[in-house]
């Protein structure tokens, strides 16, 4: 296991390097990818009143996601009718209700990307989250992983 040597969050203005060595292990290796390819890992319960707004922000990224990955916590409304209605551009999964830990861990698991981006469905990306984080991946190698800030609002 790889010690995370630094981190990088997102602001509106783009990511920022802290220089302060964490104390976690678990991180895969640090490598340059000129174009990284993200698997964004959406899980969802019962959440078809705001899974489509979630779906639609990946979608409109300006540096595009590898794939969707939106995994089902075994929802009892409309939710898997919302995912069907975008067909092939992501991967559905389907489980049993076991909470949203391991609907990431099994996304995780699917996931074929160089990177993992996780995104809650009742949240959303603002389009240049995965461009910013690809420019920071390309020049800066020692990046074990990436956060990002994020802005609340209550709707």
């Amino acid at each position: 296991m790889a010690r995370i040597r630094y981190w990088c969050s997102g602001t509106g203005r783009g990511p920022v390097v802290h220089r302060r060595p964490l104390n976690k292990k678990g991180a895969g290796g640090s490598h340059r990818v000129s174009q990284p390819r993200f698997s964004v890992i959406i899980p969802v319960f019962n959440g078809a009143d705001f899974v489509g707004r979630a779906i639609e922000s990946v979608l409109a990224q300006t540096y595009p996601a590898e794939e969707i990955l939106l995994v089902d916590d075994g929802s009892t409304d409309a939710t898997p009718h919302i995912i069907e209605r975008y067909g092939s551009r992501l991967r559905y999964l389907r489980q049993s209700n076991q909470g949203v830990s391991v609907a990431r861990n099994t996304g995780a698991h699917a996931a074929r990307g160089d990177w993992l981006a996780f995104l809650d469905a009742d949240d959303w990306y603002f389009p240049d989250r995965l461009r910013l984080h690809a420019e920071m991946l390309s020049v800066r190698s020692d990046l074990d992983f990436l956060t990002g800030d994020y802005e609340y609002r209550d709707s």
